[in-house]
Parts: C-alpha cells; structure tokens; sequence
C-alpha cells in the first residue's frame, strides 16, 4: 500500500513537470499597455514584442507565446491603430499585422529597411529606408491590409508626424547624413515643403497651441572624431524652421506633456526635460542602475515616463518607469536590447 501511493505519487509529480506551459488563449485581447520593441541580438538574432501591463511584464515575447513563431530580424517598432497591431522588422524589411488577440493575420515583405508608422485616419503609413542607393519610401496600408500608395522620399525616413492629409517626415541620418524635414500631401503622394534643420531629424511633437516641434540628432563624425550637437526646432506656418535650443548628439524619442508643457527626450545616457521658450535643458535624475537609454515613451495621463534600456545588446534588457510626480521608479523585465515603446491606453 505504502509502495502503491509512493509509486503514484512519483507518477504525478513526473506528469507535471513534464506538462509545457500553457499558450496564452487567443480569445484574450491585448487591449492595453506599454508594448516594448526588442530587436533581438544582432546581427542574426529574432527580434520580440514585451508587454507590460498592471505594473508588471505580462509577456516577453508575446508575438511568440501567441503564434508559436518568432518575429524576425531587428525588430524596430510597434504600433496600433482601426484594431490591428503593425510591427517593423527592420533587417527583414517586412511588417507583420496581428489582430487584437495578437494573432498574426498578414506579413508585408520586400518593403525595405522599414522603421516607424503613423496613423492616418484608420489607414497606417510606414517609414522604410532604401537600400544602398535605393531611395527611402513611406507605404500607406489601408483598412483591408493592403498597400494602396507608395511614396519615394529622398532620404531616410525615420518618425513621421499626421496632421489632416499631410505627413511631415524626418529624413534622418540612415546610411548617410541628412537635414530635412519632408511634407508631403498624402492623397495625392506629392511633395509640399522642404525644411532644412540640424543634422539628423528624427521625430515630432506638437504642443497644445499647435507648434509643430522638430529634434535633430546631430551627428558623429567618425573621421575627425568630432561630435556635433543637434537641435530643437519649432516650424513657422510658412514652413520655415526656428531654433529653439541645441541638443546633445545622439538626442531623440521626442515627446511632449500637455498637462505641464513639458517636453522630454533622450540622449544615449540621459533623459531631459525642455519648456518652450528656456534657454536650459534639465536632466532628469535616472535609476542608479541604468547602463544606457535607447527607447523613450510618456503616459501622458497617467504622467509616467518609460524608457528601455539594452544594457550589452546580448542579453535580457530593462524597462523603466519614472512616475514624474512621485519621482518613484519601477523596472521590468525585456528581451534583447529593448528599444522603441509605444503606450496604448
């Protein structure tokens, strides 16, 4: 009797070790939270989607956990709008369309280095570099998933800005050194405005009187070992650009807080804090263990800053939070260097 019970005992506890983990079901909707784009250890390794959700990471590879595949190389960035999720596999030069269980439901391929999207109406646009001396594109992905324009852009195009039929795109520095910020009519996919700014504009924000506000990057130059500062500009309506203030090089992930008009963005190790019109940056005070910055959202309403950071590269990153009342910080658990965020609420 006593051998009998040790013996399904045993049995039992076997069973279960050997039981795999359970899939997320695909009947749950991936409704809300802070989506991490982690592009997976270069230069041949599969990129992930971390979710992070009620303060913890909920998944870190939900693409994976969910379609018992693995997203490709490089992933860039993460996005949703009109109830899909769009994700830029860089060095695949694809975008992959999962719906609202996370379920992949389409994969664009062959559409070059692709890097950001932006909502236009329930339409989405993505940016893609050329490859050597291709030309960059913008691609509008309508409502039934399929590509209904291309654009030909003269640059790198990185983060884009949609306001009613107009696209401002930041023709960063890519495979070369660029310093124009491109407005485009999308209807008609012709080109309204050049704007020369410092070297390397990568993203926007607009504030809540309506200014268009433009980050450049600068850039390195590897041949004199020299580093040029970038800048914050505004863009007048007659498209012409003014300056606010210069930057650090390597600045980016511009953003903007409504509530305190505050914006905020990053360079490589720290993340400031701009008014409209000061003449001084402030630098935020960072988790005492961050190694580097390279992604960088707000939760606007919930007055929470996020940011990721990749520590080697190789292995598991981080994500942090800085709540910007209480100044308290969290940190989650990514996947290989973590990079760009994005917040839905």
């Amino acid at each position: 009797m006593k051998f009998t019970f040790s013996f399904v005992f045993l049995s039992l506890l076997f069973l279960s070790a050997c039981e795999k983990e359970e899939p997320i079901p695909v009947s749950d909707t991936v409704d809300r939270g802070v989506f991490v784009a982690n592009q997976g250890k270069f230069p041949d390794g599969g990129g992930a989607i971390t979710w992070i959700k009620d303060n913890a990471t909920h998944e870190t590879d939900l693409y994976s956990k969910i379609n018992a595949a693995t997203l490709g190389n490089t992933v860039q960035s993460i996005f949703f709008n009109a109830g899909h999720y769009f994700i830029a596999v860089n060095n695949a030069a694809s975008v992959e369309v999962v719906d609202k269980t996370f379920k992949r439901v389409k994969t664009f391929n062959q559409l070059g280095f692709t890097r950001y999207f932006a909502a236009w109406g329930n339409k989405v646009v993505v940016s893609a570099w050329g490859a050597g001396t291709e030309k960059g594109k913008l691609y509008v992905i309508n409502e039934a998933l399929e590509i209904e324009r291309t654009i030909e852009v003269e640059g790198a195009p990185e983060k884009m800005l949609v306001i009613g039929s107009d696209v401002w795109v930041s023709l960063s520095n890519g495979f070369g050194v660029d310093s124009l910020v491109a407005r485009y009519d999308l209807p008609t996919a012709t080109l309204k405005k050049l704007t020369t700014v410092d070297k390397g504009p990568n993203s926007f924000a607009v504030d809540n009187l309506g200014r268009i506000i433009v980050l450049c990057e600068g850039y390195f130059d590897w041949l004199n070992n020299i580093s040029i500062p970038g800048g914050l500009y505004v863009l007048a309506p007659d498209g012409s650009a003014i300056k606010l203030i210069s930057v650090p090089q390597g600045s980016g992930n511009l953003c903007f807080n409504p509530a305190s008009q505050t914006y905020f963005f990053n360079s490589f190790s720290d993340i400031y804090q701009y008014h409209f019109g000061e003449h001084a940056l402030i630098t935020l005070t960072l988790p005492a263990e961050t190694s580097s910055i390279y992604g960088l959202a707000l939760d606007a309403p919930n007055n929470i800053l996020y940011f990721s950071d990749p520590k080697d590269y190789a292995s598991q990153g981080t994500v942090f939070s800085i709540n910007l009342e209480s100044q308290k910080s969290e940190k989650y658990p990514a996947a290989i260097a973590p990079g760009q965020i994005f917040i839905r609420n």
